[in-house]
């Protein structure tokens, strides 16, 4: 169960990783063309992708924690 559930963590965590930083790439190429118009809208543009990152993270995590939980029919002691 443990070996499972480590080689799950670091399959969504790669995911994770890789997903990130797609989104970081296009976030920023973005805000730097949107600041060259206005300074607030670059800004809205790289708040709005730092956001998207954080919410797939955490969102791919809670996905892998639940396949964990399912698969194990609710036996996980945390």
């Amino acid at each position: 169960m443990a070996s499972v559930s480590f080689i799950l963590g670091g399959v969504t965590s790669t995911l994770t990783g890789y997903i990130g930083m797609q989104i970081a790439i296009r976030s920023n190429s973005r805000a730097g063309a949107a600041v060259q118009k206005s300074l607030n809208r670059g800004l809205q543009v790289a708040f709005r992708g730092g956001a998207i990152m954080g919410l797939s993270v955490v969102g791919i995590g809670l996905l892998g924690l639940s396949i964990v939980y399912f698969a194990f029919n609710g036996q996980v002691n945390f």
